[in-house]
Order: structure tokens, then C-alpha cells, then sequence
């Protein structure tokens, strides 16, 4: 196994890895490493191994961590209860009681949550964060994510060609990663802004605001392919198709002018998942479990309600009225 990201490497090494040798595969191997390896820390303050820790001194190693969503808590949770299980079974520590057994369960692993960095983003937070954007092509993103469309690799929206939108209808056909493809139907706002994006012929840099003693242009011509997202034109551009870092570039300058760090693909997904919610609960006063799987469908994180552990987790993490209510200010 490789040193990977691990530079302060383990504590009571030797043990590590042995434990990570029975991993299964590597990928496996690799995400119980990065919690192995953080804990580092806290073991050379104790002077004793994680699987030593009370469990106290573990939530110690919990909050370090900061997981941002349930499935991230869940996973660290998971990690370290089996490490521990697995050094008991191999007679390799003091005790014979795994602290975590009694607390494990789904509202201790929502408490580990961080609440401290902004994960979801009202319907009103979205639209101010893009409002004021000179180039359609940098509010299209946000706004086509936020009502559904993203694709592994955000491939839906690479995919996108104007040829894909039915504008009386209000439906995008939509090409994933794979080569699936599915309907969406989106609002006439965001029809607008596509509309906006696809006949948008140049490209402002820094929007707008570019500096006065900046020798190159201000503006950069966009390749026009079919796409509604589009590369701008810079003699070296091969693909028809916008590159993925592109997208996720362009989202980090909106972070950036609209002033909220974690602007990202995921969390506004997320944010969107969130909204769609809130409309339905304030429509009927309630929200079926069947719903919740037709808004994860809408959303393409699960493609048929048989995926009943996505569905879980979700719910787990913040697809609740609880948390919907919490970020909308719904008494």
C-alpha cells in the first residue's frame, strides 16, 4: 500500500497495518487510512492506541474529523468501531468492551454532524448568489443543479445541447455519464437563463470586473458546439465539450463573488433536494416516504425506490422535516 496522503503516517503502525492489510481492496484500505492516520494525534497525546481510547477520548477524535454530512459521520463511526472490534479480537487491548457498541445507532452518528460550515442554501440564497452574474454561462450552472440536473463527472450538464431543451414544455432531456438518459422538467426561469447561456457569443472575465491594466482581453470568445455550456476560445480547446474542471472552476468563482465558501456541485444538490420538500410540505402539510423517493429521482441520486439504503441515508442526513424546517425558518 502506497503512503497515499498519509504523510504523518499511524500511530502504533505496525498494528495499522495489519488492520488495513484485511481491508479487502484498496479503496477500502485507502478510506480507513485517512481516519487511522488523523487520529495520530490524539494517540501520541494519550500515549496509547485508538483502540485504547474511552469513548470520550474518541469523540475527542470524531470532532477533530469534522464530518460535514451523515454518510461521512457514519463512515468515520464505522472505521473506528471496527478497528477497535478488530484489535479485541486479536487480544490487543486493555479492555474487552468495544466503547462504541452501546452508543452506536443513527441519532449518536447525527450528532457527530458539524453544523459549523453552511451546507444548504435556501431557494432565495440560491437566487441571489447567481442574480447579478454578467455571463449566463456561469448562473446557468448553479441554477440547472439546483433543479436537478448534475450526472456522474457532472456529465448532465456537459451533455446538454440546446437540441435537448423542449422551451414550450419546460423539459430538458438529460445524458448521464453512462450514456442513460432521462426528462427533467425545470422552471421557465431557468429556461430563460439556458436560453440566455446558449446565445451567449463571449465570455466576461472576472464578471465584468476585469482590471484596467490587464493586457489580455476583457472578454474571450465562447466555442459554439450545440452546447449550452460552452469553452471559451483559447487557440489550445480540442473537445466540443466543456471540461468538468471547468464547471467546478466557474462554481468556485460564484463562491467566491457571492461569499459562501462552501458552494459546491453537492451542496447545492443537496439544497435543491431540500427546496423540493419544502414545496410539497407546504402544499399538503406533510411528506410521504414515496415522495421522498420521487424527489430522489428527480434529482437522479437514486434511480428506482428499491434503493432503499440511499433513501436511508438521505433521510438520515438531512432529506427530513426537521432539517428542511430548520433551513426555511418554518415554525
Amino acid at each position: 500500500m502506497s503512503n497515499l496522503t498519509y504523510e504523518q503516517g499511524y500511530y502504533n503502525e505496525h498494528h495499522k497495518r495489519l488492520f488495513l492489510s484485511a481491508a479487502g481492496d484498496p479503496a477500502s484500505a485507502a478510506a480507513y487510512g485517512r481516519i487511522l492516520s488523523r487520529a495520530k494525534i490524539f494517540e501520541e497525546k494519550h500515549g496509547k492506541d485508538l483502540y485504547d481510547f474511552n469513548l470520550r477520548e474518541i469523540e475527542d477524535v470524531f470532532r477533530y474529523l469534522d464530518p460535514t454530512s451523515y454518510a461521512s459521520a457514519k463512515g468515520a463511526f464505522w472505521i473506528v468501531q471496527n478497528y477497535i472490534r478488530w484489535a479485541i479480537e486479536n487480544g490487543l487491548t486493555r479492555s474487552a468492551a468495544n466503547p462504541l457498541d452501546p452508543v452506536a445507532g443513527i441519532e449518536y452518528v447525527q450528532k457527530m454532524v458539524s453544523n459549523s460550515k453552511k451546507r444548504f442554501f435556501t431557494e432565495a440564497e440560491m437566487l441571489d448568489s447567481y442574480k447579478d452574474l454578467v455571463n449566463d454561462q456561469d448562473a446557468v450552472i448553479p441554477a440547472l443543479i439546483f433543479e436537478g440536473a448534475l450526472g456522474k463527472q457532472c456529465a448532465e450538464l456537459r451533455n446538454l445541447k440546446m437540441s435537448d431543451v423542449n422551451i414550450g414544455q419546460r423539459l430538458l432531456k438529460l445524458t448521464d455519464y453512462d450514456g442513460s438518459v432521462r426528462e427533467l422538467k425545470v422552471s421557465q426561469r431557468l429556461i430563460k437563463l439556458i436560453q440566455g447561456a446558449y446565445t451567449q457569443r463571449e465570455y466576461y472575465k472576472k464578471n465584468g470586473n476585469a482590471d484596467s491594466d490587464m493586457k489580455s482581453p476583457a472578454t474571450s470568445q465562447l466555442l459554439d458546439y450545440g452546447y449550452v455550456l460552452k469553452s471559451v476560445n483559447n487557440g489550445r480547446i480540442k473537445a466540443q465539450q466543456v471540461a468538468q474542471h471547468l464547471i467546478l472552476q466557474r462554481l468556485r468563482g460564484i463562491a467566491e463573488y457571492s461569499g459562501f465558501p462552501t458552494y459546491t456541485a453537492i451542496n447545492i444538490r443537496n439544497s435543491g433536494i431540500l427546496k423540493m420538500m419544502r414545496d410539497i410540505y407546504l402544499e399538503q402539510g406533510d411528506v410521504t416516504v414515496r415522495e421522498l423517493e420521487a424527489i430522489l429521482q428527480a434529482f437522479h441520486v437514486i434511480k428506482s425506490p428499491s434503493e432503499y439504503m440511499n433513501i436511508t441515508n438521505y433521510k438520515n442526513d438531512f432529506l427530513n422535516i426537521e432539517k428542511m424546517k430548520q433551513v426555511y425558518q418554518i415554525d
